[in-house]
């Protein structure tokens, strides 16, 4: 704490650019402040993410950048900005924000690609996306149409969920009935 100190005194107020020291410092005492581990803050997130640093005696405020999210596939990784009072002995972090550190996917729109797939069974043509079963019923085969890993968990299942929708809706009109996921059963004649 006292090489931390000395460090942030011999500085003036103001933005710090080099933080290289300041994060092997504020690393090795981050423990011993009162609020140090909100949001599992561990000491060694410091290094290489503080951004936006700035001396402001007592307090040296910051931004970090934390990938939770990013690991489960999210295009956003939250931002935390942290004020350290050294005189208090006190790490207290403000109300997050985001931001987009990966391209996001480009939007999926159902009701073409459900379209064509009803268009295929309505003529009943050979396609690897539908499956023909020997009692005349179909199988929308989702997972040829959008297959794992073509979006992120949850995107993939909306995805999925409105695709089968758009079909079912379309099925329906022509008088094909809903067996139950994507399995269709063709018109009464």
């Amino acid at each position: 704490m006292n090489e931390l100190l000395r460090y942030l005194e011999a500085r003036k107020p103001g933005p710090i650019s080099d933080t290289e020291t300041l994060e092997d410092l504020l690393s090795a005492c981050w423990a011993e402040f009162e609020g140090w581990n909100q949001g599992g803050m561990m000491p060694y997130k410091l290094h290489g993410r503080m951004e936006n640093v700035s001396w402001d005696p007592p307090r040296l405020c910051f931004d970090i950048e934390r990938h939770g999210a990013t690991a489960l596939g999210s295009t956003t990784a939250e931002l935390q900005p942290w004020a350290v009072d050294v005189q208090r002995k006190t790490a207290s972090v403000g109300l997050s924000g985001k931001r987009l550190v990966k391209a996001r996917q480009t939007a999926f729109h159902a009701a073409p690609v459900a379209e064509e797939i009803v268009e295929k069974i309505s003529v009943r043509r050979d396609d690897e996306r539908v499956k023909w079963r020997e009692d005349g019923s179909v199988q929308v085969m989702s997972g040829k149409i959008l297959p794992e890993g073509s979006a992120v968990k949850q995107t993939l299942q909306n995805r999925r969920k409105r695709l089968a929708q758009e079909i079912e809706k379309r099925l329906e009109e022509l008088g094909w009935r809903k067996l139950r996921t994507n399995v269709f059963a063709p018109p009464r004649t």
